[in-house]
């Protein structure tokens, strides 16, 4: 048995260093950096649309979700979103998306209705085209030529040629509709 009296060695007395350690470690700055850039161009997207209003129509005609347009004054001012059948299937309710600061104008007895393309002879209206539009469009999707109305003083009309072959003219009447029907 060891004997008592005999003093220990001296050991120095120890300490526990804690790690210094950063708050943050690089490798998440990236993430949190597109966090926050995703944050603002969420909150910037929220904050640049304008109201949504739900809109009922008689009839779908002439209205198409994602491309029919609403216009004040003939300034484009918001899209209709979706058209469905209301729940007792007599009428038609859309949801339209606004652009921005146009709820001044959006009140509860705002009227909307649909203008509808009218196409008679030559004459062209509600389209929301010019002549020269129109006669460009109907060009370049249907390969068939038309003369603007504004070229004659009435931009509300085209004019058809008619030095062809009968059969040319025919193929090109069936164009000129089968175009009117995408309008």
């Amino acid at each position: 048995m060891p004997d008592s009296d005999t003093p220990l060695p001296h050991v120095p007395e120890s300490r526990a260093l804690s790690k210094k350690r950063t708050r943050l470690s690089v490798v998440w700055i990236i993430p949190i950096v597109a966090a926050v850039i995703g944050v603002w161009v969420a909150v910037t997207r929220i904050l640049a649309e304008g109201p949504k209003v739900t809109i009922v129509f008689a009839s779908a005609d002439g209205l198409e979700a994602g491309k029919t347009k609403i216009q004040c004054n003939g300034v484009e001012v918001g899209t209709l979103e979706t058209v469905r059948l209301s729940d007792d299937h007599k009428t038609v309710v859309t949801t339209a998306q606004m652009a921005p600061k146009t709820d001044s104008f959006l009140l509860s007895d705002t009227r909307f209705w649909v203008v509808r393309p009218r196409i008679s002879g030559a004459n062209i209206s509600g389209l929301g085209l010019s002549s020269t539009n129109f006669a460009d469009r109907l060009l370049s999707k249907h390969h068939v030529a038309v003369v603007p109305g504004v070229a004659f003083g009435d931009d509300r009309t085209v004019r058809l040629s008619y030095a062809t072959s009968l059969d040319v003219i025919k193929k090109g009447l069936d164009r000129f509709q089968d175009f009117c029907r995408t309008l």
